[in-house]
């Protein structure tokens, strides 16, 4: 990380793509501390992956980032995990924002409906959801979500689609299943910032507050009350202490406990 890019962390300035990758790397390693089993249920992109996506037809998006799940030689097998945290950079308007794949298994085909496999139920769910939908297992058919979460309120119709057909692909490569479901689109209820350039900020406070909570919830907030009880911004402020932890952590990398994580 470059000293341009620790001064991006000044209030007024717009994270980048190195912060934002080390800022959810730095989130996802203190869970491996604090909540190992959590750390173990995420997996976290590169800030890169969706621009990739975005930019090429799905079959050829794939072929480019095919490898992009192995963690040293190691492949990861998503669909093992229970959360995908995927930031998204839009570059018509300069802005991030984050999309969180929920359960993303639940789109292989064991999970399909069917006439051979009585305990799974049709719902009759649309393809684009509210935030108010309950998501426990055991209340609903089961459904990979993919939850959007921006601070400016845009709508993004392309990424649930999108991220749909990477799973087809990567589920038909890596373990010759097919056909696969599509995911649902949840679009979530969040604070919006109130500039131009907090939007990073933002991105990294929600990824972990929303992850924590569906993991000890186990659904999407059910009212404005519980979305209102949910955030809390002056949370926000402490963002800024990720300037901080870079100074120490080049000053005392190897005496730190975060001392590995510029490897991750």
């Amino acid at each position: 990380m470059k000293s341009d890019d620790i001064a991006r962390l000044d209030p007024g300035r717009m994270l980048n793509d190195s912060l934002i990758e080390f800022g959810l790397r730095f989130w996802h390693h203190g869970l491996t501390i604090s909540h190992p089993r959590l750390a173990e249920d995420v997996f976290v992109f590169n800030p890169f992956f969706y621009s990739v996506l975005e930019a090429n037809s799905p079959e050829e998006a794939y072929k480019r980032v095919k490898t992009w799940t192995l963690r040293g030689k190691i492949e990861v097998d998503i669909f093992s995990k229970r959360y995908l945290v995927l930031p998204i950079h839009d570059r018509s308007q300069h802005h991030w924002y984050l999309a969180i794949v929920y359960r993303p298994e639940f789109v292989l085909p064991y999970y399909q409906a069917s006439l051979t496999s009585p305990n799974l139920h049709a719902y009759g769910e649309s393809e684009s959801m509210p935030v108010e939908v309950n998501v426990k297992d055991s209340d609903v058919a089961p459904r990979t979500r993919v939850f959007i979460l921006d601070s400016l309120g845009g709508s993004h119709p392309q990424v649930t689609s999108r991220l749909s057909a990477y799973l087809r692909l990567e589920a038909d490569a890596k373990h010759q299943l097919r056909p696969t479901a599509d995911a649902v689109e949840c679009y979530v209820k969040v604070p919006l910032q109130p500039n131009q350039t907090d939007c990073g900020m933002y991105l990294l406070y929600f990824a972990e507050i929303f992850v924590e909570y569906l993991e000890s919830s186990m659904s999407a907030p059910e009212s404005q009350e519980d979305l209102e009880n949910l955030w809390d911004i002056c949370r926000l402020q402490h963002y800024h202490r990720l300037k901080h932890y870079r100074m120490n952590m080049t000053q005392n990398l190897l005496k730190t406990k975060y001392s590995n994580l510029s490897s991750l």
